[in-house]
């Protein structure tokens, strides 16, 4: 299993050097069309990552600093318009008064 693992981690990174180095040309030459097509290999080589590099997580596989990570980046996001400490919490299933207390600290 380790050296299938092995194998496919340096097939992907040949892949996306391959393909960096095609955006590089592509740029580099600027021939008619040559936005689409560093932005089609843009994607491939995104889709290429996520499709060998992504891991999922489950809600057990969080840490509590992954969580908390996650509100703070919720808040960021939405710093606009008015949210409350009920809404967060309810988001992210947290007693409004353990979020609180945590963000005191």
């Amino acid at each position: 299993m380790t050296i299938l693992v092995v194998v496919c981690h340096s097939i992907c990174h040949l892949l996306c050097d391959g393909m960096l180095q095609q955006m590089t040309q592509t740029y580099i030459q600027k021939q008619a069309g040559y936005c689409l097509h560093f932005g089609s290999v843009l994607m491939q080589l995104l889709y290429e990552l996520i499709m060998y590099y992504v891991v999922e997580l489950t809600p057990t596989d969080l840490t509590e600093d992954d969580r908390l990570k996650a509100v703070l980046v919720y808040i960021h996001k939405q710093y606009q318009p008015k949210i409350s400490l009920r809404e967060v919490a309810e988001r992210f299933h947290y007693n409004p008064d353990y979020l609180s207390r945590i963000f005191k600290r």
